[in-house]
């Protein structure tokens, strides 16, 4: 039996682009459900409070 091959090592490139594309992915997620969450709110109150939950994730 063959054992799959092991990953390949990603390049800077590949690195940063899948780290945007897990932050494009969590700020999607976010938003959708504060929309869920809160039907009434506006689309800028919605993107408000997504920059609002990620402001620290820098730290």
């Amino acid at each position: 039996m063959n054992s799959p091959e092991p990953p390949k090592p990603m390049t800077p490139t590949g690195k940063l682009r899948a780290a945007q594309s897990l932050r494009d992915s969590a700020w999607a997620l976010k938003a959708a459900w504060l929309r869920h969450k809160h039907p009434d709110w506006t689309e800028p109150e919605v993107e408000a409070e997504v920059r609002k939950a990620f402001a620290h994730t820098r730290d």
